[in-house]
């Protein structure tokens, strides 16, 4: 587990102050494609929030935990 605190993440302008991105912002935040971050979702890896029949998001309390070193990566 790392010691990286959530406050200090530093997101690009266009994603600061957002509660929620879409598996392709994840994943270039991560370094990772959209399937992976779908793929990751299906196994419990990443918690992944539906809107609508065709709208995955990843919550940012998701990308903190990622950030943290607290989910496992190596599942792709």
């Amino acid at each position: 587990m790392s010691d990286v605190n959530p406050a200090a993440i530093k997101l690009p302008p266009e994603l600061e102050g957002r509660t929620f991105f879409t598996l392709e912002e994840f994943g270039q935040l991560a370094g990772r494609t959209p399937g992976t971050i779908r793929v990751w979702g299906k196994k419990g890896f990443l918690k992944l929030r539906r809107f609508s029949p065709k709208s995955l998001m990843v919550p940012l309390s998701e990308l903190e935990r990622y950030m943290r070193g607290e989910m496992m990566e190596d599942c792709d």
